[in-house]
């Protein structure tokens, strides 16, 4: 990703006044993220209605249904989401994978297995472009649940949860795991992918890997974003972009104390969703910063980008200001933070049920609403 020259005028402000807000790592494979799984149940309402329906309504009084087990989704599988997510971060972070190498073809067979064990049916959108560094092969993953295209999903009610897998190339001497960059995303996503069960096919719901997020030598519009500029221009060409309500872009994370902001106006419904989600949760209130104060002029370039620019809606689950630890040896897995992993699967896990039908349609709180939670 890369900020525009104001936002980086902005980033250097609030790195200073941040600066206290470090906590301690957690242990190396990031061991304590199981641990520190929550007991308490995370509650929401049930009924039939689409996120994207105007009348869409969480009730927060009267709950229907809650989640049995608080790191599962569907309470009948055995989807311990804390455990599976250290799993795959030990499997993802064991080296570098540059996009075009050994290490990228080896993550990428790893997540194309998991996904597979799971029941998804996986597609790779295979290309080759010219880079400052040669020719150079990139491979997108495409998931989906057998059942997707058998649902009658309406006009623009499938959401799309993606992350790149690709990290930024660097000098032979400077090996760069890039554990929040991003590690952690993906490994997150292939825990909720495996906790889903038969639930998977009942939402409109689509996983994406992005390749070649990262420039290879200098961050320009030719040599960056190689997997999504792809992507979106594929799907604008078959239509599928008209099917996209949202692109739920995770980046970034699992550094402490993160900050997440609403970036783009066209992204607020979604994002409101995801803000009144965390507030329901109880965990690590405020995370994500009211709707009411977006931050439209911090233009961060991202995967979601070639998507936004064709009037896809975009939430880019990114921390402003970024960790740290952004693109330098640091960012290895003691970086991360076992309650900050945590509280994101959470929020994930009931997004993910709201995705199904689960939220109340008649006296709640809308999303135009967001600030009264």
């Amino acid at each position: 990703m890369r900020l525009c020259p104001a936002t980086g005028i902005v980033w250097a402000v609030l790195t200073l006044l941040n600066a206290d807000a470090a906590a301690a790592p957690v242990e190396s494979q990031c061991s304590k993220a199981a641990e520190g799984i929550r007991s308490e149940p995370l509650v929401l309402a049930c009924a039939k209605r689409s996120w994207s329906d105007p009348s869409f309504r969480i009730d927060e009084k009267s709950f229907a249904t809650s989640m049995q087990s608080a790191d599962r989704i569907d309470t009948g599988a055995s989807g311990e989401l804390g455990a599976a997510f250290v799993k795959h971060v030990a499997h993802l972070g064991r080296s570098t994978r540059v996009a075009g190498t050994s290490g990228a073809a080896s993550s990428r067979d790893y997540i194309v297995g998991a996904l597979r064990n799971h029941g998804w049916d996986v597609s790779l959108d295979r290309f080759s472009q010219s880079t400052p560094v040669g020719e150079r092969e990139f491979v997108n993953i495409v998931a989906v649940h057998p059942k997707y295209n058998y649902f009658p999903y309406e006009r623009r009610d499938t959401v799309v949860l993606a992350a790149h897998y690709d990290s930024k190339l660097f000098p032979e001497n400077m090996r760069f795991i890039g554990a929040t960059d991003s590690v952690a995303s993906c490994a997150m996503i292939l825990a909720l992918a495996g906790a889903m069960g038969e639930h998977a096919g009942t939402m409109p719901l689509k996983l994406v890997f992005f390749d070649g997020e990262e420039a290879f030598v200098e961050w320009t519009a030719t040599d960056s974003l190689y997997g999504s500029r792809h992507l979106a221009a594929s799907w604008e060409e078959s239509g599928e972009l008209a099917r996209i309500g949202s692109l739920v872009l995770l980046d970034l994370l699992g550094a402490p104390r993160p900050q997440i902001h609403l970036y783009s106006e066209q992204g607020a419904r979604c994002y409101s969703l995801l803000h009144q989600l965390e507030k329901l949760s109880g965990a690590f209130p405020g995370r994500f910063s009211p709707p009411s104060r977006p931050q439209y002029s911090l233009q961060i370039e991202d995967d979601h980008t070639p998507f936004l620019r064709r009037g896809v809606p975009t939430v880019h689950v990114i921390p402003f200001p970024f960790p740290s630890v952004w693109h330098t040896p640091k960012d290895d897995l003691k970086v991360l933070h076992g309650p900050t992993c945590e509280h994101f699967l959470r929020l994930f896990a009931a997004f993910l049920r709201v995705l199904r039908g689960e939220c109340a349609q008649a006296g709640g709180l809308s999303l135009e609403e967001h600030d009264e939670l």
